[in-house]
């Protein structure tokens, strides 16, 4: 994968999971989510990025997800050190 892009899973309301190569920036993030981007841990690899106030703003639900309603489009991406993100695992995207 190039250097400035990567594979996240994205869950649209409604639709199956599918894969997405996207441009690593957050412009790229907020476009997809619709909007501002919130960035979460679900386990100690995997992170879930979100449009928080869709979320409080009671939008079409998407999925439960972590304890929490998420609605709207989210993705997910790997992170091995917590911060930057990157490619989703394979393990990753048969897990979730």
């Amino acid at each position: 994968m190039e250097k400035n892009r990567m594979k996240v899973l994205v869950f649209e309301p409604g639709q199956e999971p599918h894969v997405e190569i996207i441009n690593k920036d957050e412009g790229a993030y907020r476009e997809l989510v619709g909007g501002p981007i919130t960035a979460k841990p679900l386990d100690d690899n995997t992170v879930i990025v979100y449009n928080d106030i869709k979320s409080e703003e009671n939008a079409r639900p998407n999925r439960w997800v972590g304890g929490a309603i998420i609605s709207g489009t989210f993705f997910l991406a790997s992170s091995d050190d917590g911060e930057k993100l990157s490619d989703i695992k394979p393990y990753q995207m048969q897990y979730y």
